[in-house]
């Protein structure tokens, strides 16, 4: 049955997305429109209301939601009640979101009460996802975590939180009862959920102390022209005149990445979701974001949050400065 429901979710996955749906007359519900019978509050959090990283403002209101019998994606953890998506369980707008994530045909059903850890990219788990699930796996009890894929990173989270029982579902499935920690459209990070980061990675320690470190990217296909990793070789000989750690975040597990973060001072790193470690450092720091026309602002935003000190550098000018220019940029 397991090959059944993957190629079935396969299917429906590809007939949406290249044939495109029907117009849908109400393709989503909010967590205050559920029938009372299938939802139960937890605890809500409550945080100091500031502007999204896509300048909007975020409703610093959430709660932690025991839902009865929902559908949810492991992977990306979008959950739908009665074939409608719930709004609370997705950052993004569901007009979009409708394009990749079908309401399932079939779903295999899981019994007990389940927690999910979704994948979508690395960035989006440790700003979006990994906050809300460590508040709520520590306020709630749950017999397995559902995670869709066995990334390095996932696993590596659960061996830390020394979490045994989880299981792996690479298709929608119907949960007994959910606990999930509410979203919200349009935001995706705030000081309560950094605190919540801290808080996680409060055991782990340092691997050094004031290093200056170039996270680049082994990763220089042509797809990614835009963040300048072109430049990434030039601007690593510029930096071998100065104490600069040159590093690839992709060859450390996720709790060496924390630990290395953790003992910088100062952070150079091309625009990518390696930068997002820069949660957990636990005081100000400076943080230089190389990119080229890729411009989005939420690597600012997150370091407004974090107190850190933010630039963001062109590729192209900074490959071509001199010593004297890299020793004022970075004040060495």
């Amino acid at each position: 049955m397991k090959i059944f429901y993957e190629l079935a979710w396969l299917w429906q996955r590809f007939v949406r997305r290249t044939i495109g749906i029907a117009k849908i007359s109400k393709p989503s519900i909010s967590i205050n429109q559920v029938e009372m019978s299938v939802v139960e509050v937890g605890i809500s959090l409550t945080d100091k209301r500031v502007l999204t990283d896509y300048k909007k403002p975020l409703n610093a209101h959430s709660e932690i939601i025991k839902l009865y019998k929902p559908i949810l994606n492991p992977k990306t953890g979008v959950i739908w009640i009665k074939k409608q998506i719930l709004e609370e369980s997705t950052v993004y707008p569901v007009s979009k979101l409708l394009k990749w994530e079908p309401s399932p045909f079939f779903y295999q059903k899981v019994s007990n009460t389940s927690i999910n850890l979704p994948d979508n990219g690395f960035y989006h788990f440790v700003i979006e996802d990994l906050p809300r699930f460590y508040e709520a796996s520590r306020n709630h009890q749950f017999n397995q975590v559902v995670i869709g894929l066995k990334t390095k990173y996932i696993t590596d989270t659960l061996n830390f939180l020394r979490i045994e029982n989880f299981i792996v579902k690479k298709y929608p499935i119907r949960c007994d009862s959910l606990i999930f920690n509410e979203k919200n459209i349009g935001g995706i990070f705030s000081k309560f959920y950094h605190s919540k980061l801290l808080e996680f990675s409060n055991e782990i320690k340092p691997t050094d102390s004031d290093q200056i470190l170039f996270i680049d990217r082994k990763n220089k296909q042509k797809g990614y022209s835009d963040r300048g990793v072109k430049y990434s070789e030039i601007i690593a000989r510029k930096f071998e005149d100065f104490n600069i750690k040159r590093v690839y975040l992709e060859d450390l597990s996720f709790i060496e990445q924390i630990s290395l973060i953790k003992s910088s001072k100062l952070i150079i790193g091309f625009h990518g979701a390696g930068l997002a470690n820069i949660v957990w450092v636990d005081h100000p720091v400076k943080i230089f974001e190389i990119t080229e026309e890729r411009i989005m602002g939420n690597f600012e935003h997150i370091s407004s949050i974090c107190g850190h000190e933010y630039t963001m550098l062109k590729a192209s000018k900074l490959a071509e400065y001199n010593p004297q220019q890299i020793s004022k940029q970075f004040d060495f």
